[in-house]
């Protein structure tokens, strides 16, 4: 069995490999005798490793054709996105000219972060992605959940629609009586469960949630944005021992190759969500420019639902209590029966924007995000 210090020196030289490679893909210490400094190493530690490097160097070189210089990029932390949350340890070690490569040793490696604000991050990379890439998905997202939006509005166990008129007629003061009703029918803990439930479901089974998820792990595209250089567009897998074992494209023309296909469909996702704290918090979804304010004259659904028994209410109060007893069956019924309907109409006016602001609407967030068989 390997000691601790065994494990910890094979990463270092793993780590060191970036540096060497790039060293014999330019052709030595004396023609690149910068890179080695940069990396605090010296011509021995490269000497002890020089066949081995030059090996895979020489694969690289048949591989891009070119006789531009590798860089070792070597950054420690590069610019990210603003609403990442997580490191900004690059996704690119090296690159030649606009091949920019990820270095991973053979064994297992991790493609990102198991972190929780770098997997959160991932899933908004991911469904801002779907939403450019794949717009059909938000209408599959819309119909699954508008089977179940009844008991959103109208959740089982609480009063039936004959309860709620009886109660209505009896009262006296007929807001109280839609006030402590309605409460009982809007409380929504038993709809917005079954929601995440169908939620977890449609992103766990979803492929093309999947490729996007592993092509932003991958290659940490949008979360480069502001510095792309350190976004990576092929990944080299390699051992120390000088073999290649993979070098592959990762993104082609911004769109991710079809070896992101295999490594994604080894994924598997556990997901947890979280209602935001405050109506006037700002998510990331609700950073797109306020877009559902600019189509709807309310910004998610417990809003639509307040206006809309608002104005319920004042259709009453203006109607009197005898019109209430002769009709007030039929119109208590109608009126949830038109809520589900402007609620799903919304959905899907929403969901003409993408998945993203469909979760803003519905009021909810991802809170965390488990990953298992994501690697190379």
């Amino acid at each position: 069995m390997k000691s601790y210090k065994s494990f910890i020196k094979e990463a270092k030289t793993a780590t060191n490999f970036e540096a060497f490679i790039t060293v014999a893909f330019n052709g030595g210490p004396r023609k690149d005798p910068k890179t080695l400094a940069n990396a605090g190493l010296s011509v021995s530690d490269y000497n002890e490793y020089k066949s081995e490097a030059t090996s895979i160097a020489k694969i690289l070189k048949s591989k891009f054709g070119t006789k531009k210089p590798m860089v070792h990029y070597g950054a420690g932390s590069a610019k990210t996105i603003d609403w990442w949350i997580g490191k900004g340890t690059p996704k690119t070690d090296n690159y030649i000219d606009n091949n920019k490569l990820s270095l991973k040793e053979a064994g297992g490696s991790q493609i990102m972060s198991a972190k929780k604000g770098e997997s959160i991050s991932t899933f908004n990379a991911a469904i801002k992605h779907m939403d450019s890439n794949a717009p059909d998905e938000a209408f599959k997202f819309v119909d699954i959940i508008s089977k179940f939006m009844s008991e959103i509005v109208m959740p089982k166990g609480g009063p039936t629609i004959g309860e709620f008129t009886k109660a209505v007629k009896a009262e006296k003061s007929i807001p109280k009586a839609l006030e402590s009703l309605s409460k009982r029918y809007l409380k929504s803990d038993t709809g917005k469960k079954k929601m995440t439930e169908k939620m977890n479901s449609f992103f766990a089974n979803n492929s093309e949630f999947s490729k996007w998820f592993t092509y932003e792990a991958a290659t940490g595209q949008l979360k480069f944005q502001p510095e792309p250089v350190a976004a990576a567009n092929w990944v080299l897998k390699f051992s120390t021992d000088g073999t290649v074992h993979e070098l592959t494209q990762l993104s082609r023309g911004g769109k991710p190759t079809k070896y992101i296909d295999t490594l994604s469909g080894k994924v598997k996702y556990r997901f947890s969500w979280k209602t935001p704290t405050s109506r006037g918090k700002k998510t990331y979804m609700s950073l797109r420019g306020d877009i559902l304010k600019e189509d709807l004259d309310y910004d998610n659904i417990d809003n639509l639902i307040e206006k809309e028994c608002s104005r319920f209410e004042d259709e009453l109060l203006s109607e009197g209590l005898i019109d209430i007893a002769k009709k007030g069956f039929q119109k208590v019924k109608n009126f949830f029966a038109s809520l589900i309907k402007k609620i799903i109409d919304a959905a899907k006016k929403i969901a003409r924007k993408g998945i993203s602001p469909l979760l803003d609407f519905f009021g909810v967030e991802i809170g965390n995000v488990q990953i298992s068989g994501l690697e190379y």
